[in-house]
């Protein structure tokens, strides 16, 4: 299916690049180089879902305009956020697959603290209870801007925005066509297409499609071939456990030669816009994306550890419709109703899960009040296989349907046009859990002595809750592995599983001059009941609860806490409108510590890696460069400092490091994680009174293949990233 679509949309978007490319139409609004003051009174929505300057709101936000996403080669989301936003952390494990933080990172790796949207329909999975980045790939040309909090949003957003939100906004009211197209190396192909225009003298529509078709970045030596040369794993004498060392290598056949790198993704796009008067609005939003690819996932019970699963196709369908009503000044209202459905059909079976959202607020101003309310309605359908039996997962509840709700209410006080002061409050309950409601509080104010200097605190409450993953699944991951464990070792549910509750305290500073901006955030964060996994002995077996056959259990538990602090600094620096900087640094430090174990009435223990899972010291540097009105140089850098995540594997048996053997260590891969250096670039060249364009762009300029981050239960063997680099160009008329 994937690559008929692929082979029409190669076909109309180079029919259509190629008859416009003459095109003068002076129908585009030209971008603007924006004026400091101009990009401190920007409007953003995210913070409490209502129209707010940029240098008044008493929150960390950073705004990725629409000029920030034309002027960078990005092929990604991922790569938008990692090259632009202080505080977010991203290391990838593949082209499609990261491991993400934003002021934290969830120890299990499943439950997020980051809240995801477009056009505030939430896209968290509620399988895993994070947002997945492989299967997005939204049309970047498409947004309008990204507003990303850096710090909680519980009181307004609920669950799961209890470190950061990103809230992507798509383009309205467009008209006429746009074409794109960008390749690269590696066979990467990038074409986009979109028409708008007016279907009435009150509604616009708009309809836009993308694929996004790559061969993936070279696999590393071990990987590559029929046979490959690789280092032979020192063993315990007389068992398989490895010691984490090699004395020699061998040439071996290669069983994990599949084409596990290509990546196919496509997506579609449908926004209905009526303005019924200037008071009352109608949108309507509904979205498909495809991602077709290969993988290699966790084995549990073969011998090499990784089983290929051939075919892996996942599908999103989101729809959403939106009722705006404006009164007067002093009243608005809002209604949202969604629906989101995630699937997952791969060589295992189906997963699956169907998402019915339904969002309500009110906002009104009497006297020095702002007040906001609202509630919250979902409903989820779990749909979870059957499972193939070999794969040895299993799901208790194998469908399912779950429901949440909330109520919020926030109180803006405007005390005068210096001092304000923000209360609120959010109750939520979701009964995957239990019936009891959640308290999401915050108190947040700001100080303007003058119009040019904000300064701004907060204190909050926010939690993250499990899914379906940590509350109803049940994985045997060894069978007979006798002598070491005579039982079987599975994955179980802990009774009494918790939501993890993050306490925030921030404060900050905005300012600016005619040419300098300084934005500076310090934020100090206290996280408790973070999920993690723990076992117990095997001396104490449990019954399984699918069957009753004695077990050795691992269950997800509230085991950990946490304290994180650190310091966010944005400075921009604009000498003229052609030539334009801003660099920001960020500091991040954060402490594990393990509870009481509930399977042992022990102290949890936990891996400690030499050098932090997030990096202490991360800097970006953003260069804008424009010479005349046509040409336009871009520049972004970032450096960070190593992490502790390490790379090892069975190369001569191919596999990974055995879970039920902690000991079971596999050979290092290119000794230690270092210091992490990235550069991107884009030239491009604007024609016919900017309706059309040329450029050239570079990804991670400088990187000839590196292993940034191998997490197995995503990759299952070590993948790398390189260079990426290309031409592209679009067209408007």
């Amino acid at each position: 299916m994937i690559t008929t679509l692929k082979k029409w949309m190669l076909y109309v978007v180079f029919t259509v690049f190629t008859t416009l490319l003459s095109a003068q139409d002076d129908n585009m609004d030209d971008l603007i180089n924006l004026s400091l003051e101009d990009l401190m009174s920007l409007e953003v929505t995210s913070v409490s879902k209502k129209v707010e300057r940029l240098r008044d709101v008493a929150s960390a936000v950073y705004l990725i305009n629409e000029e920030d996403i034309q002027r960078s080669g990005a092929t990604t989301l991922q790569d938008l956020l990692q090259m632009h936003v202080p505080g977010v952390f991203v290391a990838a494990n593949n082209y499609n697959s990261v491991d993400f933080g934003l002021r934290a990172r969830t120890p299990d790796g499943f439950s997020g603290s980051v809240l995801v949207l477009v056009d505030n329909v939430p896209y968290q999975s509620m399988y895993t209870s994070s947002f997945i980045f492989e299967d997005f790939d939204f049309d970047l040309d498409e947004i309008d801007r990204i507003e990303v909090i850096r710090g909680p949003g519980g009181t307004i957003y609920g669950a799961n925005a209890a470190t950061g939100i990103i809230n992507i906004f798509t383009k309205q009211d467009q008209k006429g066509w746009r074409a794109g197209f960008k390749a690269g190396n590696r066979s990467y192909i990038a074409p986009s297409l979109r028409y708008a225009g007016k279907i009435s003298g009150s509604t616009n529509v708009k309809v836009f499609a993308k694929g996004n078709f790559f061969d993936g970045f070279a696999p590393i030596d071990e990987f590559d071939g029929g046979t490959v040369t690789v280092p032979v794993t020192d063993v315990i004498p007389q068992t398989p456990i490895g010691l984490g060392t090699t004395s020699r290598d061998t040439t071996i056949t290669n069983q994990l030669g599949a084409d596990v790198y290509r990546t196919d993704k496509i997506m579609g796009g449908l926004n209905i816009n009526t303005t019924f008067n200037e008071q009352t609005k109608l949108s309507i939003h509904g979205y498909s994306y495809l991602h077709q690819s290969n993988v290699y996932y966790p084995s549990l019970d073969s011998p090499i550890n990784v089983t290929l699963d051939p075919v892996r196709e996942n599908m999103r369908i989101v729809g959403s419709a939106r009722f705006d009503k404006q009164w007067n000044d002093d009243h608005s209202f809002f209604s949202q109703f969604s629906f989101n459905r995630e699937e997952l059909n791969g060589d295992l079976g189906i997963r699956a899960t169907s998402i019915f959202n339904l969002e309500v607020q009110d906002n009104v101003t009497f006297g020095i009040h702002n007040i906001n309310t609202g509630f919250t309605l979902r409903s989820v359908n779990f749909t979870m296989g059957p499972l193939l039996s070999i794969s040895g997962l299993r799901f208790t509840d194998e469908r399912n349907v779950e429901s949440l709700w909330g109520v919020f209410i926030q109180d803006q006080i405007r005390f005068s046009d210096v001092v304000d002061l923000t209360l609120g409050v959010k109750a939520e309950t979701w009964n995957l859990i239990d019936s009891e409601p959640e308290w999401s509080p915050s108190l947040r104010f700001s100080v303007k002595p003058t119009d040019k200097l904000t300064i701004w605190g907060a204190a909050s409450r926010s939690v993250t809750v499990p899914g379906y993953i940590q509350t109803n699944f049940e994985a045997t991951l060894v069978e007979d592995i006798s002598p070491f464990i005579p039982l079987d070792l599975a994955v179980v549910n802990s009774e009494g599983i918790n939501q993890s509750a993050y306490l925030t305290g921030e404060i900050g500073v905005k300012t600016f001059g005619s040419n300098f901006s300084l934005d500076l955030t310090a934020f100090y964060l206290k996280g408790d009941d973070l999920i993690g996994n723990t076992s117990a002995d095997q001396n104490n077996p449990i019954p399984a609860p699918t069957d009753g056959r004695l077990i050795v259990p691992i269950s997800y538990s509230n085991i950990l806490e946490s304290t994180n602090y650190g310091i966010e600094s944005i400075i921009k620096y604009f000498p003229s409108s052609r030539y334009r900087f801003e660099f920001s640094y960020a500091f991040f430090s954060e402490e594990l510590k393990g509870k009481t174990d509930p399977l042992t009435g022990e102290p949890a223990t936990f891996i400690v890696f030499e050098k932090p899972i997030l990096p202490e010291h991360v800097l970006r540097l953003k260069s804008y460069l424009t010479f005349g009105n046509d040409l336009e140089v871009s520049v972004l850098s970032l450096y960070h400092t190593a992490t502790g995540r390490t790379v090892s594997f069975f190369y001569d048996q191919q596999r990974r490091g055995n879970s039920a053997i902690p000991e079971d260590e596999g050979v290092a891969l290119d000794g230690e994680q270092e210091g992490r250096f990235r550069m991107d670039l884009k030239v491009q060249k604007f024609f016919g009174g900017r309706t059309s364009s040329v450029f050239i762009w570079a990804n991670d300029l400088f990187n000839d293949g590196t292993v940034v981050n191998y997490n197995s239960f995503k990759t299952a063997i070590p993948m790398q990233t390189h260079r990426l680099f290309g031409i592209g160009g679009t067209v408007l008329f």
